[in-house]
């Protein structure tokens, strides 16, 4: 399971690619859909003709924002990436031969595109923002992060040992 360095990565990874690139619900795909997906066809409606992509990760929240051209509507796509999920970018035409395992895809209206690769098929994508259940982000907000784990410190799960408590993602996101 990727975590935050890695999603930090992603992030930073596909903002980058994206930035001054359009995308069209033409080119927006799922592996899993056969028939009906709600993300792909929220992605094909109205106001979501022409729009950029940007990416954001609050711990090991990892989402796409989809920003409409036309507008200030915005499609919120959160990910889970399973055990070996990850991010790619590629260029020119999209290859399925070399993302044998996608999961999902958005090429951009200029050549080339993002893909969701995952081996095990494991990660997951829904509409939706991020969860209110997690505790803070330990890298976007460090102020209340600390003040999270300090105002808590007199729960007994930190009596526990230090790997139990790490786990506990209300307050280590990521």
């Amino acid at each position: 399971m990727p975590e935050l360095p890695e999603l930090l990565l992603f992030e930073r990874n596909i903002s980058s690619w994206c930035k001054g690139k359009t995308f069209s619900p033409k080119n927006a795909y799922s592996a899993e859909a056969e028939g009906s997906s709600p993300v792909r066809d929220a992605v094909r409606s109205d106001p979501f003709l022409v729009y950029t992509v940007l990416a954001s990760v609050r711990g090991k929240e990892f989402r796409l924002d989809l920003r409409a051209n036309h507008g200030d509507k915005v499609l919120h796509i959160l990910f889970t990436h399973g055990l070996v999920g990850q991010w790619k970018t590629y260029e020119g035409e999209f290859d399925e031969s070399l993302f044998t395992k996608w999961r999902f895809r958005m090429g951009a209206d200029q050549g080339g595109g993002i893909v969701f690769v995952d081996q095990m098929r494991m990660g997951r994508f829904k509409i939706g923002d991020f969860s209110g259940k997690r505790g803070p982000c330990p890298v976007a907000e460090p102020v209340q992060f600390k003040a999270n784990i300090l105002e808590n410190l007199g729960r007994t799960l930190f009596s526990k040992q230090i790997y139990q408590i790490m786990l506990d993602q209300t307050f280590f996101n990521g």
